[in-house]
């Protein structure tokens, strides 16, 4: 299943959930989630949702953050509550959050994506746009004036 929701400009549109594992049942990720934070706000602490696994091969579990725009970071374990620190308006990011086995191997990921806004009275930061166009080659202003 693929994260949708923030679109080309985040870079998150082609990260995968799921995984690997062998034998029996797989293990299922809860879905994936998305949160857009307002300009100024604060991400909301996040806990996942469990894991089906049916034949008790969950051991442990690994999380990690994906950086798009700028450089949030984490704390938390197990499935959360996992709070963020470091974000800023126009911040776009994924928590990842692997479900192991014994052997350390990735059952299953689940995902969550979080957008905070630009304050537009501000203008658009930098690091953003240096961002888009590095995703997209060609941007393209849009009727509305928007870039596409």
């Amino acid at each position: 299943m693929s994260v949708q929701g923030f679109g080309k400009a985040t870079g998150f549109d082609s990260l995968v959930a799921g995984g690997g594992g062998g034998g029996g049942a797989p293990v299922q990720p809860p879905a994936s989630t998305t949160e857009a934070v307002a300009s100024g706000g604060s991400p909301a602490a996040k806990t996942f949702g469990a894991f089906t696994d049916p034949d008790a091969l969950i051991n442990s579990y690994s999380a990690a953050i994906v950086n798009a725009i700028g450089s949030t970071s984490f704390s938390g374990s197990g499935l959360g509550p996992y709070t963020f620190s470091g974000s800023a308006d126009g911040d776009a990011f994924a928590l990842t959050l692997n479900a192991l086995n014994s052997g350390s191997q990735i059952l299953a990921t689940a995902v969550h994506v979080i957008g905070i806004s630009i304050d537009t009275s501000t203008g658009v930061e930098a690091g953003s746009l240096n961002f888009l166009f590095a995703v997209n080659a060609s941007p393209t202003i849009g009727t509305a004036g928007t870039l596409t």
